[in-house]
């Protein structure tokens, strides 16, 4: 397994294991449904690569037999059009120790990404689900796939967009239906009519901008990419993309990417992986030092008295700061005296003054 596989594998595996928690809770609070959830994964591939490292399935299942919870709760499905990839992950499973004290017996398909899939796979399940899509290509991958699951109360999506394929395709008509078929027609229209007269970054820009309107449009507003560049860290390979219509999911995803992505300086995370230390960095309005914060904060909340994470959760969607950022540049603009923070006495930790509950910022 390459070292970008392990970034994507421990990407998944922890927001799989988070968003279990987050589901399982608001099912215990809320009574909604009939209290399962599931996790979905449509191109599965092995259980077990060649080095002897285990996948992203079984890694899941695994985390599943441990949890006493999830052990009840949650039903496991894989898919995989390769036989041998099926069947040896069934066989992986099957092994695990403790396998038989899962309520939910996981499921095994061999099917074609199409309609089947919806109909056999998708349509059927009824509760909250985590699906997961990691295509080699992009053939067999859909954006109104991913919605039909999207829909559901509590479900979110992670799938892999292999951009480089993607690029390829935008500029040869021959293989026209397939992303078609794939971003859907007015997504490519979109995309094209954006695309002449572009540098490569900013259309990159514009197809990653573009899917997250077409999620948006339809009630999903949170999108969050992971850039994974080429061995050479010259261009885009591909992305892992979350898509949900929660923003605590996109928080919880976007602390995860940053723990696993490279940083600037300023504790930035750069939301990617590369072969390399690069000073590459992740599209669209991602692409911004700390040192621009103070000045967006001070004009977007001009007269404004705002809780820490109201403010957050306002204005860090779509930007790579994360909440210790924000923290830590409030901190910075109270001692400078450029706003008030009440109260002045508050906690510290590793240095650096807390925002609990009731600390309110002015902005002047």
């Amino acid at each position: 397994m390459t070292d970008a596989s392990k970034v994507k594998v421990a990407i998944v595996e922890k927001y799989f294991n988070a968003w279990a928690k987050v589901i399982l809770s608001s099912i215990n609070k809320l009574r909604r449904g009939s209290g399962e959830l599931a996790y979905i994964d449509l191109f599965s591939g092995p259980g077990i690569y060649r080095d002897g490292s285990e996948s992203t399935p079984v890694k899941v299942v695994n985390k599943i037999i441990k949890d006493g919870d999830l052990r009840e709760k949650l039903i496991v499905i894989f898919n995989d059009k390769k036989l041998e990839h099926i069947q040896n992950l069934e066989d992986a499973i099957r092994k695990l120790q403790g396998i038989g004290q899962l309520k939910y017996e996981p499921k095994f398909y061999n099917l074609k990404i199409g309609e089947d899939i919806i109909n056999t796979i998708i349509e059927p399940v009824k509760c909250p689900a985590l699906l997961f899509i990691d295509p080699c290509g992009y053939k067999g991958l859909s954006l109104e796939m991913i919605w039909s699951v999207l829909k559901g109360w509590g479900c979110d999506c992670l799938f892999f967009l292999n951009y480089n394929r993607i690029n390829m395709a935008l500029q040869n008509p021959c293989v026209d239906k397939t992303i078609t078929d794939a971003l859907g027609k007015d997504t490519i229209q979109k995309i094209r009519g954006r695309s002449p007269g572009l540098a490569p970054k900013e259309k990159e820009a514009a197809v990653i901008e573009e899917i997250a309107s077409f999620f948006k449009y339809r009630g999903a507003q949170y999108l969050l990419p992971f850039r994974f560049l080429d061995r050479n860290d010259r261009r885009t390979s591909h992305y892992l993309i979350l898509v949900t219509k929660h923003f605590k999911g996109y928080d919880i995803m976007k602390d995860i990417m940053a723990k696993e992505s490279q940083k600037d300086n300023s504790d930035v995370p750069s939301f990617e992986y590369s072969y390399s230390s690069s000073d590459n960095q992740i599209l669209f309005p991602y692409a911004q030092p700390l040192s621009e914060l103070p000045g967006m904060l001070l004009g977007e909340f001009k007269h404004v008295t705002i809780e820490l994470d109201t403010l957050y959760k306002r204005h860090s969607v779509g930007k790579p700061y994360t909440k210790k950022n924000y923290r830590s540049v409030l901190n910075q603009l109270e001692e400078e005296g450029q706003i008030e923070i009440e109260p002045k006495n508050r906690r510290v930790r590793n240095d650096e003054k807390t925002f609990g509950k009731g600390v309110i910022i002015k902005f002047p």
